[in-house]
């Protein structure tokens, strides 16, 4: 049976709220407006998402910052729920993006504008069998953190919407236990500063949770004039070997 929860950011519309949401202890989301009010033109307040889903072999983290609007985020994060359940048979995260860029293209379709041209960035993270696999659009973020070092996947890929033509690329990384697997809209790494990935790794913990909101809170020491969403699983020691992945040597 799987479990799901999600953060909307049309329902934490005022500055310095902070909302949270936990599933099985290791699995948790933070959402906030932000700090300050944003610094550049904008149509909603809050126009990020965050989603997370359960099961008993799998888990998926999904964040999404919308653009004129937050009906895209929505639309998308709504799109990823629904097909939850066939990605941890699947894993096809390339399929999962396509689904959301067609939800926001309905979504947004009767609108006028700005609103009309609504757009997400969009990150995936699925976990199953040790394996995680990562898809990015936009300028949301995957980040893995294993012993103090750091891996990202995304930031740069087009952003979805009606007139999406490119694929975003799909990773995946053997894990280990221990690691824990972060997904964040751009408010997070904007307002940790330069050297984020450092900052980052040195809020991880052993509580999801404790670290979703050490996370908004740094963001929020860093001036956080943007809206700032983030989710993360910590992988506890499985039954069974986890074949260990390549990895940095160092932090990058």
């Amino acid at each position: 049976m799987m479990q799901t929860a999600a953060l909307f950011g049309s329902d934490y519309p005022a500055l310095g709220d902070v909302g949270v949401v936990t599933l099985a202890e290791s699995t948790a989301a933070a959402i906030s407006r932000g700090r300050f009010p944003k610094g550049y033109p904008h149509v909603d307040p809050n126009e990020d998402a965050v989603a997370l889903a359960v099961s008993d072999d799998a888990r998926l983290l999904a964040v999404a910052d919308g653009h004129n609007g937050f009906e895209a985020a929505k639309a998308a994060i709504e799109a990823v729920l629904e097909v939850a359940g066939t990605l941890v048979v699947d894993a096809d995260l390339g399929s999962a993006l396509q689904s959301a860029s067609s939800a926001i293209a309905l979504a947004v379709q009767d609108l006028a504008p700005p609103r009309s041209e609504s757009r997400s960035a969009l990150s995936l993270a699925l976990i199953s069998d040790g394996i995680l696999h990562t898809a990015t659009a936009g300028d949301t973020v995957v980040v893995v953190i294993r012993d103090g070092h750091v891996r990202v996947f995304g930031g740069s890929e087009p952003f979805l919407g009606p007139d999406l033509d490119t694929e975003p690329p799909v990773s995946s990384l053997a894990l280990e236990p221990g690691d824990l697997v972060v997904v964040a809209s751009d408010g997070l790494p904007d307002f940790l500063g330069r050297g984020w990935p450092a900052r980052l790794a040195g809020l991880a913990s052993e509580s999801a949770e404790v670290f979703v909101r050490a996370a908004v809170a740094a963001a929020f020491a860093g001036g956080a004039g943007d809206n700032v969403a983030v989710a993360a699983t910590l992988l506890l020691p499985l039954a069974g070997e986890v074949a260990p992945g390549l990895w940095p040597t160092s932090l990058g």
